[in-house]
């Protein structure tokens, strides 16, 4: 893993465990590095629509990878609130998705609890 997906990593993780400690929503966002090196939130907006998270995926996914394709960025990353089940284990996380130039790829996970009274732990 290069230094601007640990870079993008930091900032997702930041704001994702900030998000979830002080809303308990959470919609997918992204961070990108831009050709000055800098580390940038980045959202999109849908105006007075009120959009599903898929939507916000879908549409935040394809402005970050047109944005890297055509050199406007260095390395892109999201976060996306999931939840995993099987028989024998369950568990919500956010995963964060990287990508940078070379077309290297990282995915990672923070697992979270959440409480009934209006909290959460990160695990």
């Amino acid at each position: 893993m290069n230094k601007n997906t640990q870079r993008v990593l930091r900032m997702l993780k930041d704001h994702s465990t900030l998000l979830l400690e002080q809303t308990a929503t959470f919609y997918p966002f992204g961070v990108v590095i831009n050709n000055e090196n800098e580390v940038i939130p980045y959202n999109v907006y849908f105006g007075k629509d009120d959009p599903t998270g898929e939507r916000v995926l879908q549409e935040l996914t394809n402005q970050l990878i047109a944005d890297l394709k055509d050199g406007r960025l260095k390395t892109i990353g999201i976060a996306i609130d999931t939840h995993f089940k099987n028989k024998d284990y369950e568990a919500n996380a956010i995963e964060f998705r990287t990508l940078d130039e070379s077309g290297e790829s990282f995915n990672s996970y923070l697992k979270y609890q959440k409480h009934n009274i209006l909290g959460l732990s990160l695990l």
